[in-house]
């Protein structure tokens, strides 16, 4: 009876350390049918020009093309988008649902103590103040001081407002935080619900295009202490060997003139400029 038992007993460890290491294992990177390495990428998908939902349901975008072209370079990798709320995007990242962001995200101090940026841009784009078409009433920062915009909490440009408000506290920028696409934000503004909106200056071009508008953009003196103008994948601290992949490919891209033919495939303008910098 005692050896039946121990026995027993080793059996029952021994499915606990196959259940623990079962579970470990869904954490990490997953294979695919045809056995390439499925990294799990956080997405809006309503951020044009990077990642927006086509009419037949489909992610596409800029970033979107960027990742097919890297898993096609690779051979043995494939990305599967995780379409996430700006809110909760950097905790995907946190939880292990996703293994990177693409979503246009640029560096701030704060983001950069806690996850990894690819070292190689793939965008660049001046933050800019965007106003009905003829206003002439804003021609800086300064001027939206007491009035009211919208904002989304927790982005560069809504982190860079608290922090004017803070030095301007006698008369701060009124922010009303809201949940939207840039869209909706632009086209309060074209309808005279708000003054102005902040963001980057390839949003507007998407804009425009979409809801058949016109704007003025402003330009915002040093508007790289808003928000570094460039954008980056992003990776939890403990995807060292899928960045440094990921960045070779990236350079690759970059000097062989990749990058900005896909950008100009979704924009006017060649972003890719400077990106070097």
């Amino acid at each position: 009876m005692k050896k039946r038992f121990l026995v027993g007993v080793i059996l029952i460890l021994a499915i606990g350390v196959l259940v623990g290491c079962s579970s470990n294992a869904a954490s990490t990177n997953s294979n695919s049918n045809d056995g390439k390495q499925i990294i799990k990428v956080a997405s809006e998908g309503k951020t044009a020009p990077f990642n927006y939902m086509d009419d037949d349901g489909n992610l596409v975008g800029y970033e979107v093309d960027i990742l097919n072209e890297v898993s096609k370079r690779l051979g043995d990798v494939e990305f599967e988008p995780v379409i996430t709320e700006w809110d909760s995007i950097f905790a995907s990242l946190d939880s292990g649902k996703a293994d990177m962001i693409a979503n246009n995200i640029t560096k701030k101090p704060e983001r950069e103590e806690k996850y990894l940026f690819s070292d190689i841009s793939y965008f660049k784009s001046p933050t800019v103040i965007v106003v009905k078409k003829g206003d002439k009433s804003i021609k800086s920062l300064d001027d939206l001081q007491g009035k009211e915009i919208q904002a989304i909490s927790g982005t560069a440009v809504g982190m860079y407002l608290e922090d004017y408000n803070e030095k301007h506290s006698d008369n701060p920028i009124k922010l009303s935080y809201a949940e939207a696409d840039t869209a909706t934000f632009i086209n309060n503004v074209a309808a005279g619900r708000y003054p102005a909106y902040i963001c980057s200056e390839s949003y507007v071009e998407q804009v425009e295009k979409q809801l058949g508008i016109e704007m003025d953009v402003i330009p915002i003196k040093n508007s790289d202490e808003i928000q570094d103008s460039r954008a980056y994948f992003l990776f939890r601290k403990d995807e060292t060997k899928l960045k440094e992949r990921i960045d070779k490919v990236l350079k690759e891209m970059r000097d062989d003139g990749t990058l900005s033919k896909l950008c100009l495939k979704y924009t006017k303008k060649d972003y890719t400029e400077g990106i070097e910098e």
